[in-house]
């Protein structure tokens, strides 16, 4: 119906506030997280609150569950200074007090753990990225990472360290495997501090760094998708499905 629609999209619509209620009181929700379960109560509200005609939680069985704790790294040799990092999701933990040689791994292809050899087992691999600037450019960064990662377990890699493709110390985490947990720690340190190790790796200098990513993780659970139904009135027999076109 028309009123609803205007509800939904119109002078009177609730986008912004219900944008700001997600991202600065729930926050960032992965899955199995307390915010996890404050969005989907959030959801069932929200679409009460506009009118729709049947709302519902169903359940289904994820394959694994992952909440990031924390995440810090610094170089200690040949000077020491912080830099700045996440863990990629679905990736597990470094192990404690992990302190290795940082080495050159390329753009990550399999080519270039080829070049590594023997250097890479044990190490921490910098991969370098070119700036996103397209959604060719997103969708390469997706594509590309599931090679890379069993590169660098083929080659006994100790963790990966992936530039962020996004400036201004963006850091933007997403999977590099779905379903279960990642076979190798993995994780992105902010462009400008990747930039920097690339350049003092370039010239020459050997660098030792501590790696502690520590994530919550567990195996399959129960989680939940919020549906909700908007019955037409010309055809209710019609069934219209809007998803997000980056799972298809």
């Amino acid at each position: 119906p028309a009123a609803l629609m205007d509800r939904l999209t119109g002078p009177s619509s609730r986008l912004e506030p219900d944008l700001r209620v997600l991202t600065d009181e729930i926050g960032g929700r992965p899955t199995g997280s307390p915010a996890y379960e404050a969005a989907l109560r959030w959801g069932v509200d929200a679409f009460r609150r506009a009118g729709v005609d049947d709302v519902r939680v169903e359940p289904y069985t994820a394959s694994a569950k992952w909440q990031a704790i924390s995440a810090s790294a610094e170089v200690v040799e040949p000077s020491r200074f912080p830099v700045s990092v996440v863990s990629f999701a679905l990736a597990p933990s470094t192990s404690p007090g992990l302190t290795a040689p940082l080495v050159d791994g390329g753009a990550g292809r399999p080519e270039d753990f080829e070049k590594l050899g023997a250097r890479a087992k044990g190490a921490i691999v910098l991969v370098r990225t070119p700036p996103m600037n397209s959604f060719e450019d997103l969708f390469a960064e997706y594509l590309a990472g599931p090679a890379m990662m069993k590169a660098a377990v083929a080659h006994g890699a100790a963790a990966l360290l992936v530039c962020s493709t996004r400036p201004r110390d963006l850091l933007y985490r997403h999977s590099i495997t779905w379903g279960a947990i990642a076979p190798i720690a993995m994780g992105q340190v902010r462009r400008e501090d990747g930039l920097r190790l690339a350049r003092l790796l370039d010239a020459g200098k050997a660098l030792r760094m501590r790696l502690d990513l520590r994530n919550d993780t567990g195996g399959p659970w129960q989680a939940a998708n919020v549906v909700a139904e908007i019955r037409g009135s010309e055809h209710p027999e019609e069934i219209v499905a809007v998803t997000d076109p980056m799972e298809l």
